[in-house]
């Protein structure tokens, strides 16, 4: 028995010559340890970014790596190094290709708005979109969605700092459970608001989520927008829209379809009916609201005459809401309810400015970035604002929001055609009808100036047309404020 455990130790000490023996030989060469480190660093990499480590950077010094870069949630870079461990990639010193690790990540700076979201579309799949606190919170909701749809659940979710105090997790685990009682419809859950809306045929069910959300953690409040069925319906999910509900003829269809044609480029399910109905102005609603709705992320619109009228729901940019809201401001025959998040999309323009730094410096450098890509275009002759310049619109917002305490020195510009002193008036007017239009959507009125150069300050030749079309244009420039 003895013998054998000598022979066992023996066969041991054999195999780690053998490691010691080839480690040495490798590291002997110089260009076997350089090949070396380039192998396990890229070995390394993809399995970081096999499992959605793509934030995080690893060097090698032999043998030992260091991993780095900001991490985008909590427990990320616990998670990045237990990725490495469970692939055999990182171990002991006889365990594992990389045989020590020192860990260099910092947090990430938090996202704000903190957004979370999930949808329950008409076909009954779940689409998560946003941010989580972590991997493992992602994987139990998602674990949980596929409960309630097997085989249904599309997972966009990243992980990202900036969650609220609170019960993070329960709070959109309650939300998602919540849409089980709808036929279509979507949680968001905003900073510390946790929204509902969709369509839900129970009345029972309607009441009761009316007066709140039983449980719910304290630190967080709770909104809903529960529709019944309506006389007519259209949903925006995942990029489709859906037509439902009642008609009064095939010529309504064929103008509600028309209608879409122009101003929707994505798949469109037709469920109408034709069925006789007394409400003959109300396409006139339909007409004032689809053009806008058609550019929203997603969402709901539905008539029901002999409740509310028109409601309006979902998430758009800010330009998409401030259009609509003007376009339904008059009569329409039927009042209209309008419940919409604003949202901003991603401006490929600034990707790169650090806000957090110098934030002056960053904000200049975003409003030209913006400018230099984008025009504000107005109607002709006039200081009012033309709905092409809507993206412009929600870019230069976007950059705003990220420029607290400073202010804007908004300039207007023509080229010389014409009188000086008008064109001076009309290009002060078009700076201010951009200020205007900052200040409706939040940002402070002590934060803007407006003036007006004219044809003063030209950027190119006024006597060719390329030349005065640059002239005529919105300039920004930041300044400190107080």
């Amino acid at each position: 028995m003895f013998g054998r455990i000598v022979d066992w130790v023996l066969a041991l000490l054999a195999l780690v010559a053998i490691f010691v023996t080839g480690a040495w030989a490798v590291y002997s060469s110089e260009n076997g340890a350089e090949s070396l480190e380039k192998t396990l660093q890229t070995q390394a990499t993809q399995v970081l970014r096999e499992n959605g480590y793509d934030w995080a950077e690893v060097t090698l010094d032999g043998q030992h790596a260091v991993l780095s870069g900001q991490s985008p949630g909590d427990g990320a870079g616990k998670g990045a190094i237990e990725t490495l461990s469970d692939s055999g990639v990182l171990g002991g010193a006889f365990a594992g290709p990389i045989t020590a690790l020192t860990d260099k990540v910092v947090a990430g700076a938090p996202i704000s708005p903190y957004i979370w979201s999930v949808e329950k579309t008409r076909a009954g799949r779940f689409i998560f979109t946003g941010y989580a606190p972590d991997r493992a919170t992602i994987e139990a909701l998602i674990e949980d969605a596929e409960a309630m749809a097997p085989g249904e659940v599309e997972n966009l979710l990243r992980v990202g700092n900036g969650q609220p105090r609170g019960d993070w997790f329960a709070t959109a685990h309650m939300g998602l459970q919540e849409l089980e009682s709808f036929e279509y419809g979507k949680v968001d859950f905003i900073d510390s608001t946790l929204r509902i809306e969709g369509l839900a045929l129970s009345p029972e069910y309607r009441s009761r989520i009316q007066n709140g959300l039983a449980g719910l953690d304290e630190n967080f409040t709770f909104e809903s927008d529960i529709r019944g069925a309506g006389l007519w319906s259209a949903s925006l999910s995942a990029g489709m829209l859906t037509l439902d509900g009642t008609i009064a003829s095939e010529n309504e269809r064929a103008d509600i379809l028309q209608l879409v044609q122009n101003n929707f480029e994505g798949p469109v399910v037709d469920q109408m009916t034709v069925r006789a109905h007394d409400h003959a102005r109300w396409l006139s609603g339909v007409q004032a609201i689809m053009p806008h709705f058609l550019r929203f992320r997603s969402g709901f619109v539905t008539f029901a005459p002999e409740e509310e009228g028109y409601r309006v729901s979902g998430e758009a940019t800010g330009s998409t809401l401030a259009f609509l809201r003007e376009d339904t401001s008059g009569s329409l025959g039927f009042p209209v309810n309008i419940d919409v998040v604003s949202v901003e999309d991603d401006v490929a323009e600034i990707a790169g400015l650090d806000f957090s730094t110098d934030t002056l410096v960053a904000c200049q450098a975003g409003f030209g970035a913006v400018l230099s890509a984008n025009r504000v275009n107005f109607q002709s002759g006039s200081a009012s604002i033309d709905r092409s310049s809507g993206s412009t619109l929600d870019k230069l917002m976007s950059v705003a929001r990220r420029c607290e305490g400073l202010v804007f020195e908004i300039g207007g510009h023509t080229d010389s055609q014409g009188d000086r002193a008008a064109n001076i008036s009309l290009s002060r007017k078009r700076a201010q009808a951009v200020a205007d239009y900052m200040t409706s959507r939040g940002i402070a009125v002590d934060q803007i100036d407006a003036i007006g150069f004219g044809p003063d300050v030209p950027i190119g030749p006024n006597d060719t047309a390329n030349g005065r079309a640059a002239n005529r244009r919105i300039e920004f420039k930041v300044v400190e404020g107080g």
